[in-house]
Parts: C-alpha cells; structure tokens; sequence
C-alpha cells in the first residue's frame, strides 16, 4: 500500500475528488490520531473499495466498518469531551458559586463581630463617661460641702452672756460645745444658778443658736453623702470601665480577628475558584487545547463530513451539503455566565464597620478621661493587608 500523506495519490494514482476531500477531512483530525485509527487504512479501504465496486450495506464489510468505527469512536469521542467540558464547567461555576457564598457568609459574620468590638469599646467609653460626671459633681460639690460644715463647726458653740440688771446678783456668759455635749441643758441650770437669773430666757436663747446649728449640721451631713455617692459612682464606674477593657481584649478583640481571618480565608477561596473558572472559559474560547469549543465544531463537522461522503461513496445517495453544527445537532456550551455573573476578586479596600474607637490606657494608675477615647472611621482592608494581620 502506498499513501502520499499530503498528496492526492494513493497506490500512485490520482485519488477520486470525493476520496481526496475525505482523505483531507481525515488527514488534519487530531481526535483522530488519538482514537488510534490509522488515516492510511481508512483511505485505502476507501480507494480499495471504489475500485472494487462491491458497496455494500452490511455492517461487517470493510467500509460499514470503517464508518461504524468512525462514528463509535471519533465521533463519540468529540461529543464525549463536549459533555465533559460541560461538565467541567457546571463544576466549577458551581465551586465558584459556593465559595462565593461561603466568603460572603464569612463576611458578614466578620462585621458581626467587629460591630461587636465596637460597642465593647463603646460600654468603656460609656463608663468613662460616667466617672468624668462624678468627678464633675465632686468638685461642684465640695465646696459646697466645706462652706457648710464650716459653718457647722462655727456653729457648734453655744455661747450666751448674761449682764447684770436690776434684781439680777450677778452675770456672767454661758458657754456649750454641742459637739461635747449635745444636752446643753444641764449647763444652763448650773449658769442659772450663778447669774441667778431666769433659766427658760437662757434656754429659749440657747434653743435658737442650737437650731441653727443643727441646720447647718444637716447641710454638711448632706453634702458629705452626696460627696460620699458621687464618690462610690466614681469607683465603681472606674472597676466597671477596667473590667470592660480586659473583657473587649480578651475576648471579643480575638474572635473579631479571628472572623477576619475567616473572611480572608474564604475570599481566597473564592478567588482561586474565579481564576479556574476564567481558565477554562479562555480555553473554551480558544484554540489548541482540549476544551476549545471552535476546535471541537470544526472536527465535529469535519467527520459529520466525512462520514457523509463515506456514505455517499457507499450509497451514491447521501446529500453532504449540510452545515452540521454541533450547537444545533447537540447543544451549545453554557458557559453559566449568568451563574457566575457579579462574582469578583479584586484587592480593593473593604471596612467591616463604619467605626472604631481609638482607646487609652490608665494614667498615672488612674483610668482615662473619656475624652481620651476618640471615635474615628474604622480601617479598610484588602486582601494583601488581611494576609499580613493573620499570619
């Protein structure tokens, strides 16, 4: 046997125009060549035949065979990788779509817990706030506080002086310390009995400096426990605020981390997916490779082709004019660009709040003021940075 490859001669001779179309259609399939199907045999049995003149319709002679194993292997074989890249493409648009959700997922747990943050830094601000008011009413407090127990103190000396007049055998001045003695009364019958004089007029007396007194008195009890309040607030407010800090650092500050790292994690993910999808959709729309869609039309066509004129060789009936389209005679591709639609990876800036709270630490072992505390807009991140903070 001898076959030209390239030429139109086969056992030397000028191959027939139908034979010779054939012998090209068949020459330039890589499928083909993989289905382990020998060109030259194909034309031979081919040229043998018309030669012959024996056509016949039985499956088992050399030409139905020719066509059978064309169809069963070929033809089967390009519709075969047209199916599997279809389905490769459902499985990644799918891995896409689920990375995709599983990132946004993540996304929103991470705002979740960094809102969270947030107000954690927020419940300390609040208790700092509280402190400053307390310290606030101390100091309008205070001398408030040390002009009436002044005045208490003042106060808490009863002193009465009796002169002497007509009938009276003698005078003299009467003197209590209610802080000593708060029952002046005792003393006041001992000073009578030395001026001699009426004991009720020194005790009305006396009553009235002893009442006033005990109104100032009762002015200085109260600011003191106003004082003594504000002063518990402050305290307490001052644990409360430690204890709030510890808790946002401890706890809540790592896991607002932790879901950060999640997200990134995940955007990852779905990125990676995005690139493999976008891979094969390129080699689809390309050429030279094992998923190129024009590749896989134009050699669907080309054995539908040459099938046809095998046939017509056989037949001298089959009408080979037609366009046999893949998309039309199979299905087209779906590229589940719908499905996929609005998917993104890029290393834009993204915020999991609206804010933060730029904190301080005690001063001088005391907490902060809360103007200390400043509210600023929270940080934006990318992917590059996320991949810095979680390492």
């Amino acid at each position: 046997m001898l076959i030209i490859a390239g030429s139109s001669l086969v056992h030397g001779k000028p191959m027939d125009a139908t034979l010779q179309h054939v012998s090209a259609l068949l020459e330039m399939s890589d499928t083909l060549k993989k289905s382990g199907i020998d060109h030259a045999e194909v034309v031979h049995s081919l040229s043998t035949h018309m030669e012959s003149h024996k056509w016949s319709n039985n499956i088992t002679s050399p030409l139905a065979e020719v066509t059978q194993k064309l169809e069963d292997k070929v033809l089967a074989k390009i519709l075969s990788s047209h199916s599997e890249t279809q389905t490769e493409i459902n499985s990644l648009a799918n891995d896409l779509v689920l990375k995709n959700n599983d990132a946004n997922s993540k996304f929103s747990q991470a705002q979740l817990n960094a809102t969270d943050l947030y107000d954690c830094h927020s419940d300390e601000h609040d208790y700092l706030v509280t402190r400053d008011a307390a310290m606030t009413e101390i100091a309008r407090l205070t001398p408030i506080k040390t002009d009436t127990c002044t005045k208490a103190a003042t106060k808490s000396v009863i002193s009465i002086t009796k002169t002497a007049s007509a009938g009276d055998d003698g005078a003299g001045t009467f003197v209590c310390n209610v802080l000593a003695d708060s029952d002046c009364s005792g003393m006041l019958t001992q000073f009578d009995k030395q001026v001699k004089d009426d004991a009720q007029d020194l005790q009305d007396d006396a009553q009235v400096d002893f009442d006033d007194y005990k109104q100032e008195k009762s002015n200085c009890t109260t600011q003191t426990d106003l004082i003594s309040t504000q002063d518990g607030i402050k305290s307490q407010a001052g644990t409360d605020w430690q204890q709030q800090k510890n808790d946002c650092d401890t706890n809540h500050k790592p896991v607002a981390k932790t879901k950060m790292c999640a997200y990134r994690t995940a955007q990852q993910a779905q990125c990676d997916a995005l690139q493999a999808y976008n891979d094969l959709i390129d080699q689809v729309k390309g050429s030279g490779n094992v998923h190129s869609d024009s590749n896989r039309k134009t050699e669907y066509q080309t054995f539908k082709q040459a099938i046809c004129l095998i046939k017509k060789i056989r037949d001298a009936t089959n009408n080979c004019d037609a366009d046999f389209d893949l998309e039309q005679e199979v299905t087209k591709l779906d590229l589940k660009s719908n499905t996929v639609a609005g998917i993104e990876c890029t290393n834009s800036q993204i915020k999991f709040s609206d804010l933060k709270w730029n904190r301080a630490d005690r001063v001088n072992g005391n907490p902060p003021s809360a103007t200390a505390y400043t509210e600023v807009n929270a940080d934006q991140w990318t992917l590059t940075s996320l991949n810095t903070y979680c390492r």
